[in-house]
């Protein structure tokens, strides 16, 4: 069997696509300034729970869970 061997900024990745998909979501500590400014918009249209970000979350709402693809590149830039 084949095993790949990621590297740190790889398991960073996976961690925020599987983690952004929980109803628990993601801290908003671990993630930057500038990516934290980058999902604001996303808020403010209703893609992330805006109750989570108060309670310092970042959480995907139903209509975000069809962005979550474009709402991790958002992070990951």
């Amino acid at each position: 069997m084949d095993s790949e061997v990621l590297s740190a900024e790889q398991i960073e990745s996976e961690r925020i696509m599987l983690e952004i998909r929980l109803p628990s979501g993601i801290a908003k500590s671990t993630l930057s300034n500038a990516s934290l400014a980058r999902l604001e918009s996303y808020v403010a249209g209703g893609q992330l729970s805006a109750q989570k970000w108060e309670a310092g979350d970042i959480s995907l709402t139903q209509s975000g869970r069809l962005m979550a693809d474009r709402i991790v590149r958002e992070i990951l830039l």
